[in-house]
């Protein structure tokens, strides 16, 4: 199965701190929903049980260009294509 990232996908609060706490990050809880509200955008992807696999967003500083940041993909994805 390949999966899809979709730009503004819904996430409940509590789910980018479990995917962050997979890969060996810090949860920072209190990051979300407060990232959602601060970012330009963000993209996830789920896998086939609905579970949150990979994580990215795009902020601003309120000037022409953006970055992204904390591109989170879990190893649950090895071997599948993203696109």
């Amino acid at each position: 199965m390949n999966y899809k990232v979709k730009i503004n996908i819904p996430i409940s609060n509590n789910e980018v701190p479990i995917l962050r706490e997979l890969v060996g990050w810090d949860r920072r809880e209190k990051d979300y929903p407060i990232l959602f509200k601060r970012c330009n955008f963000w993209a996830g992807v789920r896998n086939e049980s609905n579970k949150l696999i990979a994580f990215g967003y795009v902020c601003r500083m309120g000037l022409e260009h953006g970055y992204m940041e904390d591109i989170i993909v879990h190893l649950y994805c090895d071997n599948k294509i993203i696109y």
